[in-house]
């Protein structure tokens, strides 16, 4: 599946259009681009970047600031060498299709870190048994995870003052990555969305913000994408 992905995902552009919401649902802003990734070889750093830029296909579009988190396709990553090695694989079947889909459970030990990495994360793929294709990705930053409790409990009795603790909220970041478009015998990111939230109690969390993005109008290139759009780095 990787192996497939490598001969095309330096070779497509798109639109990504991203937008915040409050906890009660109300949209904070909303922000259309053009979308292409880059490979090192073009860049002369390591790794590869995403370019984003104005697109005529977008109407309007305004400043939306985003969290951290990895780009779609990084994701991929995780199932690539020397990636791969240093994860706990578990595979799970499907509770409700267990004849059409796989769940293959990843669990990183890498310590607090950037959560721009993959490997800051720990989640499920979800796959078709038929095609073997990439369906979808629910992960959680695997520190947050790990001291959920704590840093609940740290906060609940910390110092207070004008009745405001002097601690960090215990926030929860949960991410889902869908993967609905298919091209070139294979699928592609669809839509992300990840949610902020505080741990209210061992097993309660209160959203209070979500950002989402929508990728579509996928285009791609016979040669390098490299050659393509050319945008500004994130």
């Amino acid at each position: 599946m990787t192996r497939s992905y490598s001969a095309w995902e330096f070779r497509f552009v798109c639109i990504e259009e991203a937008a915040r919401f409050k906890g009660d649902g109300r949209e904070a802003c909303h922000r259309c681009r053009g979308y292409q990734r880059i490979e090192a070889s073009a860049t002369g750093v390591p790794g590869s970047e995403v370019l984003r830029w104005s697109d005529p296909a977008c109407e309007q579009s305004e400043r939306c600031g985003r969290d951290d988190a990895p780009e779609p396709l990084d994701w991929l990553t995780l199932l690539r060498d020397p990636v791969r090695s240093t994860l706990l694989f578990s595979e799970e079947p499907s509770p409700d299709a267990p004849d059409r889909a796989l769940f293959l459970r990843w669990a990183s030990a890498a310590p607090q870190g950037d959560l721009a990495r993959v490997t800051a994360w720990s989640g499920l793929f979800e796959i078709d048994r038929e095609s073997g294709l990439l369906r979808r990705i629910e992960a959680v930053p695997t520190w947050e995870k790990t001291t959920r409790e704590a840093r609940r409990m740290r906060r609940q009795t910390a110092f207070r003052v004008l009745g405001f603790p002097l601690a960090p909220r215990p926030v929860m970041r949960t991410i889902d990555v869908r993967f609905e478009i298919s091209a070139k015998g294979l699928s592609w990111p669809s839509a992300i969305r990840l949610r902020k939230a505080d741990a209210v109690t061992r097993d309660e969390d209160h959203s209070f913000e979500e950002q989402t993005a929508v990728y579509h109008s996928y285009r791609f290139f016979e040669s390098s994408a490299n050659e393509g759009p050319r945008g500004s780095k994130d």
